[in-house]
């Protein structure tokens, strides 16, 4: 990766997105990753105040963009109940589908978290959460990373999710008749008179 000046960029390929702001008023991304930039974008380019940008060099094979780190990283600890949102800024979060305790495998975690610059942030243990909430977020410190890193995490992963949501379950309430009914065959017996066990029937059926 290296930075050259925006009017010496054209047949690059742009190496992440670029975005503008405008307080109150607009936020787009007008350039994305991968575009590769012609004459026309320098003018544009140098508006935004890009005067220089990164561009991928050569020596960069065997590394890895920050997105594609984010979505792996996604992809070793997303569990059930939960989907992925879209890609911010090389950064990807991790949002419940379902009321529920959210749950960590604590150790593997702190194992990838100390792999180089790889970063898994996320709600504690055990956490409850509702539907919409957002659960954890998925991203690398540099622009690029070393792709043996994310192989490294990936076998601290193992092909099991790091996070999942347990959902709630409401319990059922039974209400047992067994013990009135027991009672009422005890009264039945101590009455003696015909009719006045009819009454009763009538009165509990």
């Amino acid at each position: 990766m290296k930075s050259i000046r925006t009017q010496d960029a054209v047949g690059q390929t742009l190496l992440h997105d670029l975005v503008r702001i405008v307080i109150g008023e607009l936020k787009d991304t007008p350039f994305r990753r991968g575009h590769v930039i012609t004459e026309e974008d320098i003018p544009k380019l140098l508006d935004l105040g890009k005067e220089h940008v990164f561009v991928m060099e050569p020596e960069d094979e065997g590394f890895l963009h920050e997105e594609d780190v984010a979505r792996a990283l996604y992809n070793m600890a997303g569990g059930e109940n939960m989907h992925d949102g879209p890609m911010a800024q090389g950064k990807i979060e991790a949002i419940a589908d379902v009321d529920g305790l959210f749950k960590v495998d604590v150790d593997r975690l702190h194992a990838i978290n100390s792999i180089g610059e790889l970063t898994i942030v996320t709600r504690f243990n055990n956490t409850p959460v509702k539907a919409g909430d957002k659960l954890a977020g998925m991203r690398c410190i540099p622009l690029l990373l070393e792709e043996q890193q994310v192989e490294d995490a990936k076998k601290i992963a193992n092909g099991k999710p790091l996070l999942h949501v347990k959902p709630f379950v409401r319990a059922k309430q039974w209400v047992s008749l067994r013990p009135a009914l027991k009672y009422l065959k005890v009264v039945l017996k101590m009455l003696s008179h015909q009719s006045l066990k009819n009454v009763v029937l009538n009165l509990v059926l």
